[in-house]
């Protein structure tokens, strides 16, 4: 008999995993009320939200224009630039790692001279260490900063220790709200974003003969953001960060992860789901009677009472939203509700007011 675990036939195994699926759910019901675990399956992924990784080389790398690439495994992306001066390097993800220079060396020999840090946070940059300790690291002030606080050793846990990554250079160059890099004939643009947005220290790279822009955690091309609105640390600066991003005259879009490159119409579509999820919110405060939804709860036990409500307000918006996008973009059916539960403060904070049934 064929077996499927180690010393379990197929049937046992088969009621192993069974066991340990309602242990589990069970578990769970009493952590949250109605948690996502309890729906596991998940809308197919959309035509075209994805690029093909060959496992066997573990990367995927292509000129997006005049000898600047960008490289991903599927889950990150960085960028490099070809110059006669030699290699600028934007990022470097823990995940993609030792395979960063293997792609470079593909297309030139040529040093990495420069490196560029979009952002402090350890899963884009943590790898850094691997470019040659005497190429100039740029970045903002606001980043240097950010990366004084918790690239050091005295952290409980070591800068990008959770991602595979190390303590990173520190940069070599830095400024404030903007700067111009001049390389051979290479001119690149590095915008600062004066707020706090995903996170403290948002960099835009853009090139404008290429027409090349580069931000990380905004926009994810193809599919809604990572879970929590991106764990966008402030939600206004966030949309208005991609107004801005709009200004910019740019065909194409770096955003640092999932395999796609994106465009001018990513942005566009993020920033209306965004707002139909808030809208959603909106409305949903306005039509969910507080008093019924938690008329079964054990009333002085107020963190579950205000937990269902706000469960049942975020249900709401979700499922309006996730029908609208679930033919649009990827995830909507996986991630609509994490951001409504992120956005919920956001919209009370606006001033909604709550139905209460009175």
């Amino acid at each position: 008999m064929k077996t499927v675990l180690p010393f379990l036939t197929k049937s046992e195994s088969t009621f192993k995993i069974l066991i340990i699926l309602i242990l589990t759910i069970n578990n769970l019901s009493y952590a949250q009320v109605d948690v996502r675990a309890n729906h596991p399956i998940a809308m197919p992924i959309l035509e075209n939200a994805t690029i093909k990784i060959d496992s066997n080389k573990g990367y995927f790398i292509t000129e997006i224009k005049d000898k600047v690439y960008y490289v991903t495994d599927g889950i990150y992306q960085m960028m490099f630039i070809v110059t006669i001066e030699g290699v600028i390097a934007v990022d470097a993800p823990p995940s993609i790692g030792k395979n960063i220079l293997l792609a470079i060396k593909e297309v030139t020999n040529l040093p990495v001279k420069y490196v560029i840090y979009s952002h402090s946070h350890p899963d884009h940059i943590g790898s850094a260490g691997l470019y040659p300790t005497n190429a100039q690291y740029i970045t903002s002030s606001k980043s240097a900063a950010e990366l004084k606080k918790h690239n050091g050793g005295k952290n409980q846990l070591p800068f990008g220790i959770f991602v595979g990554g190390k303590p990173v250079p520190i940069p070599t160059k830095t400024f404030k709200d903007s700067l111009t890099l001049t390389v051979g004939q290479r001119t690149i643009k590095l915008l600062q974003y004066n707020r706090p947005a995903h996170s403290a220290d948002d960099l835009i790279i853009f090139l404008p003969k290429e027409k090349i822009v580069m931000l990380v955690d905004i926009i994810y091309p193809g599919w809604v953001p990572f879970e929590q609105v991106a764990y966008a640390q402030d939600i206004d600066g966030y949309i208005n960060l991609q107004e801005e991003l709009l200004k910019l005259n740019f065909d194409t879009l770096v955003a640092g992860h999932w395999s796609k490159l994106g465009t001018k119409q990513d942005v566009i579509k993020n920033i209306e789901y965004i707002n139909d999820i808030i809208t959603a919110l909106q409305e949903a405060f306005l039509k969910v009677d507080f008093n019924t939804t938690v008329s079964k709860a054990d009333q002085s036990n107020i963190n579950l009472l205000m937990e269902i409500y706000f469960d049942a307000i975020a249900k709401y918006a979700a499922e309006k939203v996730e029908n609208k996008w679930k033919n649009i973009l990827s995830g909507s059916d996986v991630w609509t509700y994490s951001h409504a539960r992120k956005l919920l403060s956001f919209v009370r904070e606006s001033g909604v007011i709550m139905n209460s049934g009175k």
